[in-house]
């Protein structure tokens, strides 16, 4: 096609991973059941911290890669969710283990966030196309991802600055933050889901149900906002 050498080496290289990517796609279930064999889950107590379910002998294998990136990030989803809750509970019912315990996960949570990140670079490079748009999601799916477990790391600060200055919110405000955890769990919930569904036809009636959720605790916001205000005011 062409005299430049680099170009055919480049050229080639690319037909060489669409070729491989499609001859493995129908292999694929069964590859990931096989890299979770080669590739055991690392126990919680060793020391080092390490990813789950991705290793970097997986970019050898970009479809089995894809998969156990999404798995990885699913992982982190939950550690995410376990956070937001547990500093939430702890805000009416401070406890000192569970601090630990949450101030851990954001820790591991954290260093998900840029290992896969460094992961998703090298992955990006050994894609096709429509799976490095993809991959592109992740980034930004894993920065939220991120952003929450700060916030839940947020919320204990906050608990344990309330401890020290000896103050409690009233059992109406409790009940209020209660609500709306219910509320944002549930979303949370829902687009977790919609993640790990990847199909149209199923998600569409989790979107309307969390964009209407949303809708609501905008509005729970502003009312327990005002509550508050009127109560801080009256004392």
């Amino acid at each position: 096609i062409t005299d430049d050498t680099q170009f055919q080496i480049a050229f080639f290289h690319v037909i060489f991973n669409v070729l491989n990517t499609l001859m493995l796609l129908p292999f694929v279930k069964y590859l990931v059941k096989l890299s979770e064999i080669v590739i055991k889950e690392k126990k919680a107590d060793t020391e080092e911290e390490h990813l789950k379910y991705v290793d970097e002998r997986l970019l050898v294998t970009p479809a089995i890669a894809y998969q156990q990136v999404k798995r990885e990030i699913e992982h982190m989803a939950h550690m995410a969710k376990d956070n937001i809750t547990a500093s939430l509970n702890d805000i009416a019912n401070p406890n000192k283990d569970v601090q630990a315990q949450i101030y851990k996960r954001e820790a591991t949570i954290n260093f998900t966030n840029k290992s896969l990140t460094d992961f998703l670079i090298k992955l990006s490079s050994e894609v096709n196309m429509s799976d490095e748009k993809h991959i592109g999601a992740f980034f930004h799916v894993l920065n939220d991802l991120e952003r929450i477990g700060d916030h839940a790391k947020n919320f204990i600060e906050i608990s344990e600055e309330m401890v020290e200055k000896e103050l409690k919110f009233s059992q109406d405000a409790n009940n209020e933050i209660a609500e709306m955890s219910q509320k944002v769990m549930r979303m949370f919930d829902l687009t977790v889901d919609i993640f790990d569904t990847e199909k149209a036809e199923m998600s569409i009636s989790k979107l309307a149900e969390l964009s209407a959720l949303e809708s609501e605790t905008d509005k729970l916001k502003k009312e327990n906002l005002t509550r508050h205000y009127t109560r801080l005011s009256s004392n």
